[in-house]
C-alpha cells in the first residue's frame, strides 16, 4: 500500500461489488461469519480506518483486513460504504517478490 502510494477509498457495502457478502458466507462448520465474530472486538472497532479488501478473480472482493469494521458498519452503524484500500491479486504477487 505504502510503496504504491495507494489512497483509501470509499468502498459499497452492499450490491454487486458490495463487501457484505462475506458476513453471511458460512464457515467450514456451516455457521455465518456474522455469528462467530468478537462482540467486543467490534465495539471498540474503528470504522474510520481504512479496511484492505482484495479483489479475486475467484470471489470477487474479499476483505482481508478489517472484518470487525466492516462488521461494525453494517449491523450497527447501517453504513453503506467504508473507507478502504482495494487491492488485486497482482499486488499481492509483488508483495512476495
Amino acid at each position: 500500500i505504502e510503496r504504491k502510494k495507494l489512497r483509501p477509498e470509499l468502498l459499497p457495502i452492499a450490491g454487486k461489488k458490495g463487501l457484505d457478502w462475506v458476513l453471511y458466507a458460512n464457515d467450514k462448520h456451516g455457521v455465518p461469519y456474522k455469528d462467530t465474530v468478537d462482540q467486543k472486538r467490534v465495539a471498540a472497532s474503528d470504522t474510520t480506518a481504512p479496511v484492505i479488501v482484495l479483489n479475486t478473480k475467484r470471489h470477487g472482493r474479499v476483505v482481508v483486513d478489517g472484518f470487525h469494521r466492516l462488521n461494525k458498519a453494517v449491523f450497527t452503524e447501517r453504513r453503506l460504504a467504508l473507507p478502504g484500500y482495494l487491492l488485486d491479486e497482482a499486488d499481492i504477487a509483488d508483495c512476495k517478490a
